[in-house]
């Protein structure tokens, strides 16, 4: 969602949002998407237009289908999450595309703080201007839940795996039990 809220601010054209069905309403309730589609309607996806794909439910499949639908409109691929959560794509008919760039944070953060020495675009004071409009409207659509505990955030995590939890959840998690105090952590 911050995604398609900076997208939106930067006044994209067309910011197309892919979620579960069970997901659907919610994340057309977010209005930051020009049209929402489910995972079952890759097929239905308009390919007219280039495309970068941002792929943050690492499922190889979908971003295969999607692959294949997009063609040669598809200029970009990123896959944004850890590796452990990636799946793997089944009887690709392909090898992997040039395209297709993982999410590395350390190279991202090196990238960024090279960018920020050579030029000066201003982009760091819209991302601070602009932080407290994008909290102000997410909590419109988000419940802060806290988890503390190995227990509860074993539960919490395969609840969110499973797709069981909430869309309009937001977990704030520590290993620590509930009634430890801070100062016992750092004792």
């Amino acid at each position: 969602l911050a995604l398609a809220y900076c997208l939106r601010m930067r006044e994209m054209r067309y910011v197309v949002g892919l979620t579960s069905a069970e997901h659907l309403e919610f994340v057309k309730s977010t209005n930051l998407y020009h049209e929402v589609y489910t995972y079952d309607d890759v097929d239905a996806l308009p390919n007219n237009r280039t495309v970068v794909y941002m792929d943050f439910k690492c499922e190889g499949d979908l971003r295969h289908r999607l692959t294949l639908r997009m063609g040669t409109n598809l200029m970009y691929n990123m896959v944004v999450g850890p590796a452990v959560f990636q799946k793997k794509v089944t009887d690709q008919i392909f090898e992997k595309r040039a395209r297709e760039v993982l999410f590395d944070e350390s190279s991202w953060r090196e990238r960024r703080r090279m960018v920020a020495e050579v030029t000066k675009t201003g982009r760091n004071e819209m991302l601070r201007d602009s932080f407290p409009a994008f909290v102000s409207r997410m909590r419109e659509h988000f419940q802060l839940r806290r988890v503390s505990g190995p227990e509860e955030f074993r539960k919490m995590y395969e609840s969110v795996a499973s797709n069981e939890a909430p869309p309009g959840e937001a977990y704030i998690c520590s290993l620590q039990p509930e009634d430890q105090e801070i100062d016992e952590i750092f004792a």
